[in-house]
C-alpha cells in the first residue's frame, strides 16, 4: 500500500487516531454528504 496516496475517511475522532496509526491521511466528514466532501477536497474525478 502506498501510505502517502492513500487516505481514510471517517466521521468520528477516534477514525482519525486509526489513520494516524495506519500512517494515512484522515478526513473526518461531519456533514454527511461523502460524495460532496471529497469532490470539494479532489479526490473525486
Amino acid at each position: 500500500m502506498n501510505r502517502r496516496a492513500s487516505f481514510m475517511v471517517g466521521d468520528k475522532p477516534g477514525d482519525m487516531e486509526a489513520a494516524d496509526r495506519a500512517g494515512v491521511e484522515g478526513l473526518l466528514v461531519e456533514d454527511g454528504d461523502l460524495r460532496a466532501f471529497l469532490k470539494a477536497r479532489g479526490r473525486l474525478p
